[in-house]
């Protein structure tokens, strides 16, 4: 039998009900442009939380986390260790990054020629966008420079993955590719190449080459910024097509 709520219990349910509502009629008006960070967080968990107090959880998740963007970086596992986030919570809060990640690549032009390190960039972002461990991807780019797709080449089960140059190679032939433009994250730190990922690049341009294979670019994703391997004066940056183009 249910345990029956307190006249405290019940006044604080119908308040929070109340606010639920106000904001649910704010959104309807002014979608989110009038609404602060804790009053959007609070409204996406307002959703999934019935009437536990989402506001209050909101303000908790934004001291831990430190930011409204660390919120939906943070892991599925690490929202689930929460006691007041519930599991539609924890996946509502991770479904946020992947469908602008799918809005994002499916607004991108489709015929976009990629012919400078700028527009690999503004290409590759979305498949970036709300990871929170390292992950790489493979652009193949035919002859008239145009995208023909990009390719997952592997996830980091922290905040390395190893690139394969074997793979890379299997990939751009048989997607039928003359050109392709690596990119990977470093999530958690700055974007700028380790000398694995130099010495990586280094290989893997020399292995397509001996198939007529022209490797562009190599870029390097963080949170905030991306670095382009071409640009860095610290490696032989002559085995990248890219290098002094912007």
């Amino acid at each position: 039998m249910a345990k029956e709520k307190t006249p405290e219990e019940l006044e604080k349910a119908a308040e929070i009900k109340a606010r639920k509502n106000a904001q649910r009629e704010q959104f309807k008006l002014t979608g989110l442009d009038s609404m602060s960070e804790k009053e959007i967080l609070s409204l996406f968990l307002g959703c999934s939380m019935g009437i536990k107090d989402c506001f209050e959880a909101a303000d908790d998740l934004l001291m831990r986390f430190g930011s409204f963007r660390n919120i939906f970086d943070a892991s599925l596992d690490s929202l689930l260790d929460l006691p007041y986030i519930n599991g539609n919570a924890a996946f509502l809060i991770k479904g946020v990054p992947e469908l602008c990640r799918r809005m994002l690549i499916e607004k991108r032009p489709k015929n976009k020629k990629i012919k400078t390190p700028d527009d690999a960039k503004e290409y590759l972002y979305p498949y970036f966008l709300g990871y929170n461990m390292e992950i790489a991807y493979l652009l193949l780019i035919n002859k008239r420079y145009v995208p023909i797709k990009a390719v997952l080449l592997a996830k980091g089960g922290g905040q390395s993955v190893y690139l394969s140059a074997e793979l890379i190679v299997r990939e751009v032939l048989m997607g039928g590719a003359s050109a392709c433009v690596l990119a990977h994250s470093h999530p958690g730190g700055y974007a700028k190449p380790s000398v694995e990922d130099e010495i990586a690049t280094l290989k893997i341009s020399a292995d397509l080459s001996k198939f007529g294979i022209t490797m562009l670019d190599h870029l390097i994703f963080s949170k905030n910024d991306c670095c382009f391997m071409s640009d860095n004066k610290n490696f032989n940056s002559s085995v990248l097509a890219f290098a002094g183009k912007k």
